[in-house]
């Protein structure tokens, strides 16, 4: 299983986490925007199963879900609600560690998938794969790039830092 980096006793300068994680001595760099998330299907799933309407629908579904490290960490799933943000985590029909692959198995009809919708917005244009739960999915907060104390920090990393810190230019 994947674990948190203690940056004061690994040894390791930074870490780039997908939530900040400040412990005493560090600091944090916001490096990117927030990340739309959304639940997709293949049609023909959708067509055979039916669509969710409401999160708690998604436990009566299959689903795929995403693992990190050695697959006994699932991503929660992370909606919007009255009282704000919460995550209902599915029982998982499949599981996959990168995001491509759970498109995929999406596509083929295996199950509802939970994604960057970066990923999935060419293939929803494509038709086939239709988008669910429109409105109750949450962002996911911005990557940030963690980093041990200013003081005796090595040119390297600093450079570092800076770059991260540096407005994006368009491309």
């Amino acid at each position: 299983m994947t674990k948190k980096v203690d940056l004061l006793t690994s040894g390791v300068d930074a870490a780039i986490r997908s939530t900040t994680l400040l412990g005493p001595n560090t600091y944090a760099v916001t490096v990117g925007p927030a990340l739309d998330m959304t639940i997709v299907a293949s049609d023909d799933y959708l067509a055979k199963w039916g669509t969710p309407n409401h999160p708690c629908d998604i436990l009566d579904h299959d689903t795929i879900c995403y693992a990190f490290g050695s697959g006994e960490d699932l991503a929660p799933w992370g909606y919007n609600g009255p009282e704000g943000t919460y995550t209902i985590q599915p029982k998982p029909r499949m599981v996959a560690n990168d995001m491509r692959s759970l498109l995929s198995y999406a596509k083929q009809g295996l199950g509802l998938g939970y994604l960057y919708r970066e990923i999935a917005l060419p293939h929803l244009s494509a038709g086939g794969l239709t988008e669910v739960l429109i409105g109750h999915v949450t962002q996911l907060p911005c990557y940030s790039l963690n980093y041990r104390s200013k003081r005796n920090m090595t040119r390297r990393l600093r450079a570092f830092v800076d770059m991260a810190k540096a407005p994006r230019e368009a491309a």
